[in-house]
């Protein structure tokens, strides 16, 4: 199935869908993000809305496709009429609607290159967490993924301890089926437990006799972020419990006022006159000679460094100066990847938060 590349990117011009292109393949993932400190709007149309993990190639080919954008329960309006995030109203219909649980993970949409599968997170190619969930796929279920139909995309829940947000999953590494999607129609296969892939937990039964969707809510269980309302026909709801929505509110809390904070600096840093410099040559230089450990050395990151790429530089690249005949300032100027990836920011947040700050 091809899109219209014209009028998808008129679409979502002036909105908050992002690009980003592969690396080295004709590939192009089309995703959803918005700044904490944006005031654009948020616009939504049969294009935008299944921006969320779309990987397209350059003739607009879908190659990849994701669960279409679905929205979080606010309130009843009437007994089947209900309020959304974003102030949309939906009429709920009168099937039973199926109940899973949702994943407090990240987001992964499997892709090919050359016959080896990788996992895209819902904006990226290469942040941390696309990276991290393509070793899993590939080091841990490998061949399931290879008897794979690829007329299907497959949408997992990708968890593990340095992308941990809220829920605590321990030490647990792993990815989750929560979905597979006929690329042609957009419509979802339903039996996805024959595939070799843990899967998303059907808890239909546990709320079979709930008479609305504000006593799902009330259920407020510890340790689960909530759960997804599948409808016969097509209709996805999230609910989220309250714990889950109140310490997410405080981390995000933190995370905006992080974000303040790196544009004030850079304005002062702007009528000072300082020169940009993220991530100093010298002090990398002096960790390897010092025999510091990848580890302790992003511990010890500033955010202005964080949000420009510094975490990703260095897992990717730390080790591989010794292997070129440039010194280490040549190599990291080359290689050095200037941009903000918001997936990283959240890579380790209690250590930059919680354990730097406040021990």
């Amino acid at each position: 199935m091809k899109l219209n590349l014209i009028k998808l990117r008129e679409s979502i011009k002036d909105s908050n869908i992002t690009i980003e292109k592969h690396p080295t393949e004709d590939l192009f993932i089309y995703g959803y993000f918005k700044h904490p400190l944006s005031k654009t709007k948020s616009i939504w149309n049969e294009y935008s809305i299944m921006c969320r993990g779309l990987i397209l190639n350059s003739e607009g080919e879908i190659i990849e496709r994701a669960f279409d954008k679905f929205w979080t329960f606010r309130n009843h309006i009437t007994d089947n009429l209900i309020s959304l995030s974003e102030n949309r109203i939906v009429k709920l219909p009168d099937s039973t609607p199926k109940i899973y649980e949702k994943l407090d993970g990240t987001m992964g949409v499997l892709y090919w290159v050359k016959n080896t599968p990788y996992i895209a997170t819902q904006r990226s190619f290469s942040s941390l967490k696309a990276i991290k969930a393509s070793e899993i796929i590939q080091k841990k279920y490998l061949q399931e993924a290879l008897k794979l139909n690829r007329k299907f995309s497959y949408i997992f829940e990708v968890i593990y301890p340095e992308a941990s947000l809220v829920v605590n999953y321990g030490q647990e590494e792993d990815l989750v089926l929560i979905g597979v999607i006929d690329k042609e129609t957009g419509k979802s296969i339903q039996n996805i437990s024959e595939l070799g892939f843990r899967t998303k937990k059907d808890l239909t039964a546990e709320f079979k006799n709930f008479k609305n969707l504000n006593e799902i809510e009330e259920a407020n269980i510890n340790n689960l972020e909530g759960v997804v309302l599948e409808y016969n026909n097509s209709l996805r709801i999230k609910i989220k419990f309250p714990w889950y929505k109140e310490i997410h509110k405080e981390l995000q809390s933190v995370i905006n006022a992080e974000y303040q904070m790196i544009e004030s600096i850079n304005k002062l840093k702007k009528y000072y006159g300082y020169k940009e410099n993220p991530l100093s040559t010298t002090l990398i230089t002096e960790a390897i000679k010092n025999g510091r450990t990848q580890e302790s050395f992003v511990n010890e990151l500033n955010i202005d460094q964080i949000d420009r790429g510094a975490i990703k530089w260095v897992y990717r690249h730390w080790n591989q100066y010794e292997e070129t005949n440039t010194s280490i300032s040549e190599f990291f100027n080359q290689s050095f990847e200037y941009g903000n990836t918001p997936d990283d920011r959240i890579w380790k947040w209690k250590n930059r938060y919680l354990d730097k700050y406040y021990d």
